[in-house]
């Protein structure tokens, strides 16, 4: 993640080996420390000021994130089915529609993933597909969530179609413009999000 090495390695010699800190390693453990000492010093003048912004800062952040996902679903996880590897987590997100999302044990683990605890969603565009209610169309994707099309913004080849959930959050989906006319989508069609259970990327905000 630094892009260089933070540790040292020095194998045999007369002190048996070790490991040392690089000069890196040293200015970002120095980085860190002065941060945590503003952000004490800045919760505390909040503090005697008689703000409690802690809301409002977990909202700021969450502005904050920046993904190449073009979706961002905040949930809250309201079930975990822990499997060999794999682990099926379910959200619930705005308006208290679900969705599940498949990680490895390990990633369930070094997120701290339990019940209650809030969780981002991220969906590619490109991994959404977009269902009409009524035609028959049976899938085996776990995550199909109704809505209605909020708009259409056509491109040269394919078209970004945004449906906002019947619950009030909006995805995004990329499909072909022959695939738009075909479905007829435009604003105010019913519509279906839908997405693999494996297509979806788990993150945490601490």
């Amino acid at each position: 993640l630094a892009g260089e090495p933070l540790v040292l390695r020095a194998a045999g010699g007369r002190g048996g080996g070790g490991t040392q800190l690089t000069d890196r390693a040293r200015r970002l453990i120095a980085t860190f420390r002065a941060l945590e000492a503003e952000h004490r010093k800045f919760m505390e003048n909040l503090t005697r000021a008689g703000l409690d912004a802690s809301g409002d800062i977990d909202l700021m952040r969450r502005f904050m994130l920046k993904t190449s996902a073009r979706n961002r679903l905040m949930g809250t996880v309201i079930g975990i089915t822990p499997g060999a590897v794999n682990d099926e987590i379910r959200l619930r997100i705005a308006g208290g529609q679900t969705l599940t999302a498949t990680i490895t044990r390990e990633s369930t683990q070094e997120l701290g993933l339990a019940d209650g605890k809030e969780a981002i969603a991220l969906i590619k565009a490109s991994s959404v597909i977009v269902g009409v209610p009524g035609k028959g169309l049976r899938l085996s994707a776990r995550n199909q969530l109704p809505g209605a099309v909020s708009a259409v913004r056509p491109g040269a080849v394919n078209s970004e179609i945004l449906i906002q959930l019947d619950g009030g959050a909006t995805v995004a989906a990329i499909v072909t413009n022959e695939s738009a006319q075909e479905l007829d989508l435009k604003q105010g069609s019913p519509a279906v999000a839908i997405f693999k259970a494996s297509n979806v990327i788990l993150g945490v905000l601490d």
